[in-house]
């Protein structure tokens, strides 16, 4: 979702993530994980967000602000178009990739 500053007058945009991670089958069960969330652009690879935090295996729920205006000008043809990389240290294999339109349409891909 999107709303304008009053400060700046620029688009502030706003990704609510749930991450479910289920490890209860693995044998780092009790162990926690290092999650990296990226939000970028992607025509000109402009970082606009980045969270990174420790959870067990379960839901996490992750909310990141970035600057609309930003993503619509690096969105590459059309604009708008962004790049959230999920990514799990302590497992392979897991890393995703999501390319995102501000218009609400998504992609996923293995990485």
């Amino acid at each position: 979702s999107f709303k304008i500053s009053k400060d700046t007058g620029r688009r502030i945009g706003s990704l609510k993530l749930k991450v479910n991670i289920d490890a209860e089958r693995s044998n780092k069960s009790n162990h926690m994980s290092t999650l990296v969330v990226i939000l970028g652009t992607l025509k000109r690879k402009t970082l606009l967000a980045y969270s990174q935090g420790r959870m067990y295996s379960g839901m996490k729920e992750i909310e990141m602000e970035f600057d609309g205006d930003s993503a619509n000008e690096g969105g590459g043809e059309g604009g708008g178009r962004m790049i959230l990389r999920l990514l799990i240290e302590e497992y392979r294999g897991l890393d995703r990739e999501l390319h995102i339109s501000t218009l609400g349409e998504r992609q996923m891909s293995s990485s």
